[in-house]
């Protein structure tokens, strides 16, 4: 039970999730506070995109000074969440999107490279976070600082090694 402690919170939404899943939605309550998880796509949808601003929290709440990666959209509450969402949203309309397509799939045309020779290489057993995380390092990487990284082929680029000290205790 993960209000003594021996079960991480969303363990107990995970498994709540899975339990009730071919349901729509399902209500839980977290101490006195009652709480919608929603299982349908349209719902969601409805949710996240049509009527955002009658749904700004999540209930899911970090703390930021001790886990200052979890300080993202995700978890942030009304108002600094809608400040941040109103800066970020006009870099993801659908035009600029639609401008990356060409990026990521030359970054996913390596990828399918890099692991076809990984299998071939490797009697077809790969390490998948390594090649993916070098993946995501090169979408980032292109798309938003405009750098063909090389990542997924090259372990030396400063690119990735500074990334991976973020993630380092």
């Amino acid at each position: 039970m993960w209000l003594l402690g021996k079960d991480h919170p969303l363990d107990f939404y995970n498994k709540i999730y899975h339990e009730f899943t071919g349901h729509k939605y399902v209500g839980v309550f977290q101490m006195i506070t009652p709480y919608l998880m929603v299982h349908d796509p349209e719902i969601i949808n409805d949710v996240l995109i049509k009527n955002f601003s009658s749904f700004p929290d999540r209930g899911v709440y970090s703390d930021f000074v001790a886990e200052p990666l979890s300080n993202h959209l995700f978890f942030m509450e009304n108002p600094q969440r809608k400040i941040i969402r109103n800066k970020l949203s006009p870099s993801f309309t659908l035009g600029k999107l639609k401008m990356t397509y060409d990026q990521i799939k030359e970054c996913r045309d390596e990828l399918m490279k890099t692991i076809d020779i990984e299998l071939i290489k490797n009697d077809n057993e790969i390490e998948v976070r390594d090649i993916i995380g070098k993946y995501s390092t090169d979408v980032i990487g292109t798309c938003t600082f405009g750098l063909k990284l090389n990542s997924i082929k090259d372990d030396e680029t400063l690119f990735l090694k500074h990334g991976k000290t973020l993630f380092e205790p």
